[in-house]
């Protein structure tokens, strides 16, 4: 476990490199929020201010991102600071995102000059920009989505034994996500289901896998139940809903268009509010660029169309699963797929989330290309080589054991069948018998052995007697002369015998002659 906290408190570190990939998305998105201030607000933008002007809410919009704006306008009193709070969010999401996809203790900068090279892109087209700014539930609901995304990553890396932080983000995310769209609910079902499949299938504790689901549950019912609260009632209304990129920029007539559709007038001041610096000043400069990305056909379908950053998706997915040979990193992509089939079968505008995870995943694949230390996140970890040896000795030894079983059963059950001349030859051929047998060849061999020696020993005091004038024998005869001696080795039988007979045989001699004493 202290790996998995390792791994998960790398989300939460901060240092210079954080700061400047922290500082691009607020810079460049505040840029756009000055010159679009409050914000892009856009028909369905007024239809929720409207709601928390009056204090009925309907189904046209997530109760839940209604209160968030709520709040905000209750403390601040314009929709202004609302595009702050989705700006904040991004770059902290952003910014954990990249934080624990980088190794800064790598000699090399590599993977932190792509990261800041794909944050830069990122932030410089400009329907992230825009999006950023936008008064739309779909805006919070993208990036919770991507964030999903992030936090499945995380699981895969940490093989689905998650820790307490990442069980807690993991359920919250899965509960905002549901809250944040109409639709919401069938991506978190889903995924969650597929989430505790993931952890089953890698053995996760019982104690982790009850807390996620569970708390998860808890966080969409709770957020569910908010619609019984404040008493939300059906959308009867045919507001215009439609959040496409091209119609956000300059919407100077999407307040009217509302108000005249419920043939009402705004109630409030920040009712009342639209985009005051549009084409004014200084900050004319900003309108070419954007205008140039809507109009140019080229950036159009290659920075405004969901469905070619679902493909380059899948593209960089396969990548990583050349260089990684993980197939679970394509888990990744189950969010923003759900959604996209939804949207396909609904007709909703709101893919966005597509683009956002194919920055996630530039990001994941920068970091296994750039920073080899931590490409074995998502590669495949063999979980089961340890398991045949640790099983193999308890076998083992099972083995043995019952062998001694059916030695010691077989040969009581032979007893009783045995008559008094079987049971004198097998004294004869115990064991003790013949090791018997064998000590008294072994004296038999050791005999002879002291003789010579004895007469070795006369020898000498004989020649040590003699005078010296005798001439002496040549040192060259005296190893001749001397025999070889051989080691006495065991008899093969009763090394056999040794060896196929377990120990304590001698209880069952002891047995034996007992019954022969009585009879």
């Amino acid at each position: 476990m202290n790996s998995n906290a390792n791994e998960s408190n790398r989300i939460l570190k901060f240092n210079y490199r954080d700061l400047m990939i922290f500082l691009v998305p607020i810079i460049i998105f505040l840029l756009y929020l000055f010159v679009y201030n409050p914000g892009v607000l856009t028909v369905s933008s007024y239809s929720q201010l409207h709601q928390i002007a009056t204090g009925k809410f309907t189904t046209a919009h997530p109760i839940f991102h209604t209160l968030i704006e709520m709040l905000l306008i209750k403390i601040f009193g314009t929709p202004f600071y609302i595009g702050l709070f989705q700006i904040l969010v991004f770059s902290v999401l952003w910014t954990a995102i990249c934080r624990y996809h980088r190794d800064d203790s790598a000699k090399s900068s590599n993977g932190f000059v792509a990261q800041f090279a794909i944050t830069v892109i990122f932030c410089l087209i400009p329907i992230n920009a825009v999006y950023s700014i936008t008064l739309s539930s779909y805006v919070l609901f993208a990036y919770f989505i991507m964030f999903l995304c992030f936090l499945i990553k995380v699981m895969i890396d940490q093989n689905g034994q998650l820790d307490t932080k990442i069980i807690i983000l993991m359920a919250l995310t899965i509960g905002i996500m549901s809250g944040l769209n109409n639709y919401g609910i069938a991506i978190a079902i889903p995924t969650l289901i597929a989430i505790a499949y993931y952890l089953l299938k890698r053995g996760a504790s019982e104690n982790s896998f009850v807390t996620l689901v569970g708390l998860a549950v808890l966080c969409i019912f709770l957020i569910a139940s908010l619609n019984f609260v404040y008493d939300v009632q059906s959308d009867k209304l045919n507001i215009p809903a439609d959040d496409k990129f091209e119609n956000n920029i300059n919407l100077e007539s999407a307040q009217n268009q509302f108000f005249s559709t419920i043939n009402a007038e705004p109630e409030q001041e920040y009712e009342k509010i639209s985009s005051v610096n549009t084409k004014q000043g200084s900050y004319a400069i900003i309108d070419p660029f954007v205008e140039l990305w809507q109009q140019n056909p080229i950036l159009e379908i290659l920075f405004n169309n969901p469905f070619v950053y679902l493909i380059l998706s899948v593209i960089l997915l396969a990548l990583i699963y050349v260089r990684t040979q993980s197939n679970e990193i394509f888990l990744v992509y189950l969010p923003p797929f759900i959604n996209t089939i939804i949207a396909f079968f609904t007709g909703q505008p709101n893919i966005y989330s597509n683009m956002l995870v194919f920055f996630l995943i530039a990001i994941i694949c920068a970091s296994v290309y750039f920073n080899p230390n931590l490409m074995n996140k998502v590669s495949n970890r063999p979980q089961t080589i340890t398991q045949p040896k640790i099983q193999a000795q308890p076998q083992a030894e099972f083995v043995e054991n019952q062998v001694n079983e059916n030695y010691y059963t077989d040969l009581e059950s032979k007893l009783e069948e045995l008559t008094l001349d079987d049971i004198n030859k097998m004294l004869n051929e115990t064991p003790g018998k013949g090791t018997q047998k064998q000590k008294s060849k072994q004296t038999k061999q050791q005999k002879p052995k002291q003789k010579e020696t004895k007469q070795k020993e006369t020898k000498k005091q004989t020649k040590q007697q003699k005078p010296k004038q005798e001439k002496p024998q040549k040192p060259k005869e005296t190893p001749k002369q001397k025999p070889k001696q051989e080691k006495p080795q065991k008899p093969k039988e009763t090394i056999e015998q040794e060896q196929t007979i377990p120990e304590g045989d001698s209880d069952l001699i002891d047995q034996i002659l007992k019954e022969m004493g009585k009879k």
